[in-house]
């Protein structure tokens, strides 16, 4: 899979269009419609996309989500997940002009997002062997990065939106609520130094 960016962005200069897939009360009422009527096409749509696997996702819950699509997205936002794609590593976004780039950082190329130096925040890594978005080469790269602050790395057999409308979302009511009653519990009690990066001992 590869992105065209240059072309992308020409077009929309051309055009004058920044906003992609902006939402709307027609475009959300007729793809609410159209997943709740007709879902198979739906989920042939998303297995292209997001998800190889349709059916681990809630065909039901498919048609609400549905009703809050398209919600919109930058060019920008757009342009950098196309850069990702096209080119190795994890870098910020590249401005395609070295005096740009020198202008917001001060070197001509846009420098690579170190993730492996992020420490004392805990993170957890939930993954999706269905996902077709993040895909278990890449997740597998980000928490080889993180080891050093990685509490949790699990992958399950969902794809992209499933983590929204997924038939087993074990993945959060267990693993996810015991993670936070573990670091952030309601109760305000937690073992010893794993509270204070949430909320900072006033001094």
């Amino acid at each position: 899979m590869a992105f065209n960016t240059d072309a992308l962005q020409a077009a929309a200069s051309t055009f004058g269009v920044y906003e992609l897939f902006p939402a709307g009360f027609a475009s959300s009422a007729l793809s609410r419609i159209f997943c709740g009527t007709v879902p198979q096409i739906c989920e042939l749509g998303i297995s292209f996309i997001s998800d190889s696997d349709p059916s681990v996702d809630s065909a039901d819950r498919l048609a609400v989500y549905s009703g809050h699509f398209p919600s919109g997205t930058s060019l920008r936002c757009l342009v950098h997940y196309g850069q990702l794609v096209n080119k190795s590593g994890f870098h910020r976004y590249d401005y395609g002009d070295e005096d740009e780039n020198n202008k917001h950082y001060g070197q001509s190329t846009p420098p690579s997002i170190d993730v492996a130096s992020i420490t004392g925040i805990p993170v957890a890594l939930y993954r999706g062997s269905l996902d077709e978005l993040g895909d278990t080469q890449d997740t597998q790269w980000l928490a080889d990065q993180m080891q050093q602050t990685l509490v949790f790395n699990n992958e399950y057999r969902i794809g992209h939106i499933s983590f929204l409308i997924g038939k087993d979302m074990s993945f959060f009511n267990v693993d996810a609520m015991y993670l936070m009653q573990k670091y952030h519990p309601v109760d305000g009690t937690g073992r010893k130094g794993e509270i204070e990066w949430l909320f900072p001992r006033v001094q």
